[in-house]
């Protein structure tokens, strides 16, 4: 009895002090403006499907509007950051990190593209 009051008492005083740990996969250049935004849309969905109305799925909406509005910011702006690295080391003539920005940038997508040939069977392209 003891040890489990003082086991809720520490479970809720390290959640008021640490706070919620959240496990995201969201790429390194989203901003907090932007995880604070998806949580909103999370939070106005689970209001909407609880209890559907006019209203609600309205601000679901345009919340789901804002989050791409501000992915694709987030996106843009990294990209200028990278851009602005690489004038940067080509400048310094650093080119080994040139090269490594410039295959950052173009990097391949993870899935293979599948290629029809002539005779109608598929191939899987490297290069896009």
């Amino acid at each position: 009895m003891r040890s489990d009051a003082l086991n809720n008492a520490l479970i809720e005083t390290s959640k008021s002090i640490l706070g919620k740990r959240i496990n995201r996969k969201q790429p390194s250049w989203v901003t907090a403006e932007t995880i604070r935004l998806i949580d909103a849309q999370t939070e106005a969905k689970a209001r909407y499907k609880k209890m559907p109305t006019s209203k609600g799925k309205q601000r679901w909406r345009d919340l789901q509007k804002q989050v791409s509005a501000s992915f694709e910011r987030d996106q843009a702006a990294h990209l200028e950051a990278q851009i602005t690295d690489l004038e940067l080391a080509a400048h310094r003539r650093e080119f080994g990190t040139v090269w490594k920005i410039v295959g950052y940038i173009s990097a391949q997508p993870k899935k293979p593209v599948k290629v029809p040939k002539l005779d109608g069977s598929m191939r899987r392209a490297t290069h896009c």
